[in-house]
């Protein structure tokens, strides 16, 4: 820019250039003319085709135009026409986009001849000038939009800004083994979406029955999460210690006594019925009712045909130890008394199947759960209880020893030194419906109250739980599955096929998922996100 234009710019405006009620277009035009007529020299030029002076012709007592740096033609405008020119382009980027060409007007023969210009190249035609004119009106609207006091753009103020800048180290794979969901655990996060359905979102995006979801033709690459579980011993216990040790450690002395206030208030509201040979009620007590538990504990060991026989004067039956605890009728009214829990009168009946034992229920899981701690392999199973008296939820399972009683959930260790403890259990009690199978509901139940999700658990369990919506949930948790499968269960791949023993078939997922068929003496089906197809772990 020249010393003239850093002293007198066209958009330096005074109050009463503000004053003015002409539109603003007027205005930008009077200020352009205005520097036009300060800053050049008046040159003898008529509108092309027409009679009348230009402007220039008509400025008078102007001083002289100082040579310009460009050494190109300037380009015409229409007569009448707004002219824009912006400061900080020259005329030699318009020679760039448009060269030179003869002029078609029919009447250009006609003007008189023009005084030499600033540039000494020949006039663009009429399309020529239109484009050239188009490009320094968007560089004056491109000023109006961001111009400053200072009236200095250089080329890096009127370079184009990209509206982001993207960071050089990111990419995006198109691997399809690359996992595309993070940890519904982590919950920093940045966008003001709720956090529930951002879990939501991300659990099932690679779920099974969503578009993402598919089985391929390839070795499985399990994603393994590392274990971060306290196994062990929670309590002082050692090999030195005695069963009643143990005991006490499980059926805690606020049990007991929980046990002993619910029995008495019982017993005084609905007192035994007279009796010859029956002595009237008297409180029971914490020494009782642990040798009642204790007597039901041999019970179990010893096995005969009625309880009475235990205390049966035959030499054949009789039990020394029962007669030396407690008398056969005080055991009767024990049996008859026991109780766990109790209801205020004109209180609704509990909406919970199990509420006469759940106090007691709830303190041997919680005592279960806090003794010992599993380690990483563990597994979860039913059992079937054996019960033929009145109940709503007592179960019929023809493959179980028992057949007739209490389904319950059980969470185990399944190797080690400890195989077999129990966790935590869960019965069975018909009030398991919802959008969520009951063997799934009951296994992340137990899972969650003991403890054993998002720490890298190792689940192993059979046909009736597994699934691949089941094993994607537990992978969600942070939690390895490994269990024989149904064919027919929902998702699982439908082309899966073996012929003669020793024949393996697979299918894997991207998510780390392997679905395998082998033929032994029977068909295997197996999913993991443990293993591989070669199922080394």
């Amino acid at each position: 820019m020249s010393q003239l234009g850093k002293q007198r710019s066209p958009f330096n405006y005074s109050s009463s250039d503000l004053d003015d009620l002409r539109p603003m277009s007027e205005w930008v035009r009077r200020r352009l003319a205005s520097f036009d007529e300060e800053a050049m020299p008046p040159q003898p030029s008529t509108s092309a085709g027409r009679g009348r002076p230009s402007r220039r012709q008509s400025s008078a007592g102007l001083p002289e135009r100082p040579p310009s740096r460009s050494s190109t033609s300037r380009p015409s405008s229409s007569a009448g026409g707004v002219r824009s020119r912006s400061p900080s382009l020259s005329s030699s980027s318009s020679d760039e986009l448009m060269p030179p060409q003869p002029s078609t007007s029919t009447s250009s023969a006609e003007l008189p001849e023009r005084p030499p210009s600033r540039s000494s190249t020949s006039r663009p035609s009429s399309s020529a000038g239109r484009v050239v004119r188009s490009r320094r009106q968007s560089s004056a609207g491109r000023m109006l939009l961001f111009f400053d006091d200072s009236d200095e753009l250089g080329d890096k103020e009127l370079r184009p800004i990209a509206r982001v800048e993207r960071d050089p180290d990111f990419h995006l794979s198109s691997s399809e083994d690359d996992l595309d969901y993070v940890s519904v655990v982590d919950t920093t996060l940045d966008a003001d979406e709720p956090l529930a359905r951002y879990l939501e979102r991300i659990v099932y995006r690679n779920a099974p029955g969503t578009p993402n979801f598919r089985w391929r033709k390839k070795d499985n690459f399990p994603r393994k999460v590392a274990f971060s579980g306290d196994p062990g011993f929670k309590v002082p216990l050692t090999v030195e210690s005695t069963p009643l040790d143990i005991f006490s450690y499980l059926m805690t002395d606020d049990v007991i006594d929980h046990i002993v206030s619910e029995t008495n208030l019982y017993a005084v509201a609905r007192p035994p019925a007279a009796s010859p040979h029956m002595r009237r009620w008297t409180p029971t007590s914490r020494q009782e009712v642990k040798a009642y538990f204790g007597l039901r504990l041999l019970m179990g060991m010893v096995r005969l045909p009625s309880f009475r026989d235990y205390w049966s004067t035959d030499p054949g039956f009789r039990q020394t130890l029962m007669t030396e605890v407690m008398t056969r009728d005080r055991f009767d009214q024990l049996t008859t008394h026991l109780h766990f829990a109790h209801l205020e009168e004109g209180a609704p009946l509990p909406e919970d199947r199990m509420w006469k034992l759940r106090p007691v229920v709830d303190a041997l899981n919680e005592s279960f759960r806090t003794i010992f701690v599993s380690g990483q392999d563990i597994t979860v199973d039913e059992s079937l209880w054996k019960f033929r008296g009145r109940l709503a939820f007592r179960t019929y399972n023809p493959t179980k020893r028992a057949r007739f009683g209490l389904k319950v959930y059980k969470l185990s260790t399944s190797t080690g030194l400890a195989a077999g403890y129990t966790s935590c259990f869960k019965v069975y009690t018909g009030q398991d419906r919802g959008d969520m199978p009951s063997s799934t509901k009951a296994v992340f139940h137990l899972m969650e109250y003991g403890g054993f999700l998002d720490k890298g658990y190792q689940l192993f369990v059979d046909s009736w739980y597994t699934s691949p919506t089941f094993f994607n949930l537990l992978q969600s948790r942070k939690t390895n599955a490994v269990g024989t499968a149904r064919l027919n269960r929902k998702f699982m791949p439908k082309d899966l096929s073996v012929r003669r023993k020793g024949d393996v078939d697979y299918r894997s997922s991207r998510t780390g998922l392997l679905a395998l068929l082998w033929k032994d003496n029977a068909v295997v089906a197996l999913l993991s996100t443990v293993h591989n197809a070669a199922m080394s772990a």
